[in-house]
C-alpha cells in the first residue's frame, strides 16, 4: 500500500491488475494492506466511477500459500 492508500493487485486467474483505492471499511483496509508483495487473498471488488482502472475493496480474505486462485500483491 502506498502512502495515499493505494494498492496494486494481480488477478491470479484473469491475468489483470486493479488498482484499488478505496476499501469497504477499516478490517478490509487493514487485511490488504498487511499483505506482502507475492501474498495471495481473495478480494471482492466492486468499480469505482466509471473510467479508469480504480476499484473499491469489499471484502478480503487472506490465501493459504498453495492457493491457484484469487488476487496477489504487485511489487
Amino acid at each position: 500500500m502506498n502512502d495515499h492508500g493505494a494498492t496494486t493487485v494481480r488477478s491470479t486467474t484473469a491475468h489483470a491488475t486493479y488498482h484499488l483505492v478505496a476499501y469497504a471499511d477499516d478490517s478490509t483496509r487493514q487485511t490488504v494492506s498487511s499483505l506482502a508483495a507475492g501474498e495471495s487473498a481473495r478480494l471482492s471488488l466492486s468499480r469505482v466511477g466509471d473510467r479508469g482502472n480504480v476499484w473499491r475493496a469489499e471484502e478480503a480474505t487472506l490465501q493459504q500459500t498453495d492457493a491457484t486462485s484469487g488476487l496477489t500483491v504487485s511489487d
